[in-house]
Order: structure tokens, then sequence, then C-alpha cells
């Protein structure tokens, strides 16, 4: 351990640069704030100038947390084609349409007729 927790001081929530960002301060407005750069003024100054509020003088006993454990077992259907056996897109996509409509064949009791619609290209 580097420090002692007698050794810590606290730095008040409205003059705390680290607080800028959560307060909505962007990027263009942090360029200009001082305190985000070096601090707040009272910490150039000497030890009696700082707040005296809240010295920390022991140190917090730990949480003790419950541990959760989730486990998501996502399964994805096999591809129904590889894609890298065809020459080019729109025979993969005739062929996927194909077997789409079959599909919906087995499905239902009729069964569309002749060659691919433009609907069941789009």
């Amino acid at each position: 351990m580097y420090t002692t927790p007698a050794q810590w001081k606290h730095c008040p929530g409205e003059e705390n640069p680290a607080d800028y960002l959560s307060r909505g301060v962007n990027a263009g407005q942090l360029k200009d704030l001082y305190a985000w750069w070096s601090g707040p003024l009272w910490m150039s100054k000497g030890v009696e100038f700082w707040p005296r509020a809240a010295v920390i003088t022991e140190l917090s006993p730990l949480e003790e947390r419950k541990t959760n454990h989730a486990v998501l077992h996502i399964q994805t259907p096999a591809p129904l084609r590889n894609p890298a056996k065809y020459s080019s897109y729109w025979k993969l996509l005739r062929v996927t349409v194909w077997i789409f409509r079959f599909i919906l064949n087995l499905r239902l009791a009729h069964h569309p007729p002749g060659e691919l619609t433009a609907s069941e290209l789009d």
C-alpha cells in the first residue's frame, strides 16, 4: 500500500474536475476549464486552504456481493446454402428463394405455379 487513509482528503463534488463529464460538459467547454487541467484552485495553495469537511480516517469495509452467473445460449440456424459456391449474387438469391418456396409449399395446401415472382424475390 502506497498511502494510508489518514493521507486521503475529500474533494467536494462541485469542485471535483472528474465530475465535469457527468455534468454534461462537452469537449469545446472542457478545453477552457482551468480546473480540468490543473485541479481546484485550493490544491495549488497550502494544506491550510484545503476543505476540512471530510477527512477519511479509516477504510470502509468491503461490500460483500453475491455473484450471479448467467448463462446465455444462442443457437443460430445453419445457413441454407454456402454463398461461396455461387458465381453471382443473383444466382444465390434465386436458389435461396426456390428453397423458401419449397418450404412454404410443404406448409400450405396451394402451391404457386411457374417461375418465381417479383414479390418472392423481394
